[in-house]
């Protein structure tokens, strides 16, 4: 099944009606469906239980394309913010990073790399920066 809409969700929530049913939280998924991550996050905080961090540009159908960190339109920094402010303690898996090359700017880096991909400092400096999001 897929669910589109916050109100999908909220729907599947309540025919399933147990506390112990939540979300893979994808940051994403919840920007490319236009919802504002902060307030999303908020709503939802006893339901988040998991948590992708990346960083888009466009929405479902428009230009959808992955960014590197801080350089797609999610606003990570407030995302990460309000996770805190909910107290949430889960894990926090950071996808889809970049290529880097000299050659493109950050703004046109072509899709992602993986996790097993050789150009390791795609990684390194993907998580580098979230480390820094955290202590900040």
């Amino acid at each position: 099944s897929r669910y589109d809409t916050a109100a999908d969700i909220d729907n599947l929530f309540r025919r399933v009606g147990r506390a112990n049913f939540g979300l893979l939280f994808c940051f994403g998924c919840i920007a490319l469906a236009g919802l504002d991550l902060p307030k999303t996050i908020r709503k939802w905080k006893k339901r988040i239980f998991v948590v992708h961090l990346r960083d888009v540009r466009g929405y479902w159908g428009k230009q959808t394309e992955e960014a590197q960190f801080g350089a797609g339109r999610i606003p990570l920094k407030e995302a990460i913010a309000a996770l805190r402010k909910i107290g949430y303690q889960g894990i926090l898996h950071p996808e889809h990073f970049p290529i880097f090359t000299s050659e493109i700017p950050a703004d046109k880096s072509p899709l992602f790399n993986h996790a097993w991909d050789r150009r390791m400092i795609s990684t390194a400096w993907t998580l580098g920066y979230c480390r820094g999001l955290l202590a900040g």
